[in-house]
C-alpha cells in the first residue's frame, strides 16, 4: 500500500489538516524493505556517505544496495532510479529518527 499525505491549502478551514491518499503499489521490482529504505534517502537527496550514516552501515553497503537498485529499475543512474521511484509509487519517506531535521532536503521534492 502506497500511503501519500498531502498538507492541507491555506485557503481550506482549519478543521483540515491534511489529506491521505491509499493507493495499491502494483510492483515492488523485487525491492527488499532495506533497498526501498536506501531508494526513499536516494530520492530525498542523500549522498551515499549520508544514506550510510544515516542507516549506520558501511559505505560499501549503500553501494551495494544502489547497485542493487539500479538493476532491479533498470536505470543505469542513480538519478533515473530516483525518477523511476517517484513516478512508479516506490518512494519511502525517511523515517522521523532518520531525519536530519532539514524537511524536503532532496532536488526531486517539489
Amino acid at each position: 500500500m502506497r500511503v501519500t499525505a498531502l498538507a492541507a491549502p491555506d485557503d481550506v478551514p482549519a478543521v483540515l489538516c491534511g489529506v491521505v491518499l491509499l493507493s495499491p503499489v502494483s510492483d515492488l521490482h523485487g525491492l527488499t524493505p532495506r533497498e526501498l529504505e536506501v531508494l526513499g534517502l536516494l530520492v530525498d537527496g542523500y549522498s551515499n556517505h549520508e544514506i550510510a550514516r544515516t542507516l549506520v552501515v558501511a559505505p560499501r553497503t549503500v553501494a551495494a544496495h544502489l547497485e542493487h537498485l539500479l538493476v532491479k529499475l533498470g536505470a543505469p543512474t542513480r538519478t533515473l532510479a530516483a525518477v523511476r521511484a517517484e513516478r512508479e509509487g516506490l518512494y519511502v519517506p525517511a523515517v522521523s529518527r532518520y531525519s536530519s531535521g532539514e524537511p524536503g532536503r532532496g532536488a526531486l521534492r517539489s
